[in-house]
């Protein structure tokens, strides 16, 4: 009974699994506006979603949470990106970092919230294959649909336009809040400590969290703002080139009526 349950449990995982790796390849591939009605896209997908799948399982099969090896995920992404993709190496390096930094932070979000709310330690969670672990996995992924669902809808039929120091800032963010969010988590799984402690990590977790969103919103609208001036500097331009058409045209007018003036007192 024993081996059927692990059994289950192992399937229950595999699942997982490849439904979190095809969901990043899918937001990833959406993001940099693939468009999946051809066969050539679909295919570029599917592969996306078995090399993602592949590597988690290598690196389960190594150590049970990944820590800061979690960066490779991100090479990963931005390699896959970089060469099956279209977009700007900024902007590929942008959602690379982004994919990464939603599944990290619900994943410690969802994970120190049930530490502090069942007093247990993070790592407990993690190594049992209980009920509740089944449900915290249900749960974190259900906030990841969701979360890229979201950014796919605020930016959805929007070219991001950033400036490259811009997109600098941006990605530095991402990157500095992903790696703080390791760290602290790495804390929470390793360390024995007292619940306090516990809950004050997890406020802290929340609040790179938050920094995250409010640094997300703040990308779009710049984006926005961004693409606003650049049309309106493009209408001021059509506008200048009107005026100067319409000088043009009555300038020539002026002089062939000047002409055929001189014309008729020179015929007269």
């Amino acid at each position: 009974m024993i081996a059927i349950l692990n059994a289950l449990w192992e399937l229950f995982e595999l699942s997982v699994t490849l439904f979190e790796s095809f969901m990043i390849c899918y937001f990833i591939c959406s993001f940099l506006e693939m468009n999946f009605s051809n066969s050539k896209s679909v295919k570029v997908f599917v592969s996306g979603g078995i090399i993602f799948s592949t590597l988690v399982i290598v690196i389960n099969q190594l150590t049970w949470f990944e820590g800061i090896y979690g960066i490779i995920y991100s090479i990963e992404y931005f390699a896959f990106s970089f060469f099956f993709l279209n977009g700007t190496i900024l902007k590929k390096a942008f959602v690379s970092i982004l994919a990464n930094v939603v599944v990290m932070s619900t994943t410690s979000f969802a994970s120190s919230c049930a530490a502090a709310a069942l007093k247990n330690n993070v790592e407990i969670l993690y190594e049992n294959n209980s009920v509740i672990r089944f449900i915290l996995i249900i749960i974190i992924q259900a906030f990841n649909a969701y979360i890229f669902g979201v950014i796919l809808k605020v930016t959805r039929n929007k070219s991001i336009s950033l400036k490259n120091n811009e997109w600098a800032l941006i990605i530095s963010v991402f990157s500095v809040s992903f790696v703080s969010l390791i760290f602290i988590h790495m804390t929470l799984v390793s360390a024995e400590m007292a619940s306090e402690i516990t809950v004050m990590l997890f406020v802290s977790e929340l609040g790179i969290i938050i920094v995250n969103i409010v640094c997300f919103y703040m990308t779009n609208a710049l984006s926005k703002s961004n693409a606003e001036a650049v049309e309106a500097k493009s209408r001021q331009q059509q506008q200048e080139y009107r005026i100067q058409y319409a000088d043009t045209v009555e300038k020539q007018y002026e002089e062939t009526r000047r002409i055929d003036a001189s014309k008729v007192r020179g015929g007269a």
